[in-house]
């Protein structure tokens, strides 16, 4: 077998023709610890480097308004008290019966009669303002 014709590259260290002959790219198991002497170095850790180009506000977000958030009730009591979330829920209540989505019947002896979870949110405008209460 012919060994390969040096190059301009004739200043490669014999570790570094090695490399290029065989191919095998990995450290040895000796580069891979690191020496003692670079542990001792007095050599602060270098700071990342950091972009000195002017940050410019993203134009989606310049119109948006600063609101106070409503508190969302937790509980039915919490909702009851609040006009707004009343008539939320009787137009709720009324939509339901108005779509026919059930019909009331009497309570069987010993059945469980399937419980529901009222659930309250507040939808906004993109301004911020209050577009209505969700129930």
């Amino acid at each position: 077998m012919q060994e390969p014709k040096e190059t301009s590259n004739s200043l490669r260290s014999p570790k570094e023709k090695i490399l290029w002959q065989t191919g095998v790219h990995h450290k040895t198991p000796e580069e891979e610890r690191p020496s003692q002497i670079e542990d001792n170095s007095q050599e602060p850790p270098a700071k990342p480097w950091r972009s000195k180009r002017l940050r410019k506000p993203n134009p989606k977000y310049a119109n948006i308004a600063i609101t106070k958030k409503v508190k969302e009730p937790s509980t039915f009591d919490e909702a009851f008290q609040s006009f707004e979330w009343r008539k939320a829920m009787e137009e709720e209540i009324h939509t339901l019966k108005q779509n026919q989505t059930w019909n009331l019947a009497p309570k069987p002896k010993d059945v469980k009669p399937i419980s529901c979870k009222w659930i309250y949110k507040v939808k906004t405008c993109p301004d911020g303002s209050i577009e209505w209460y969700k129930v």
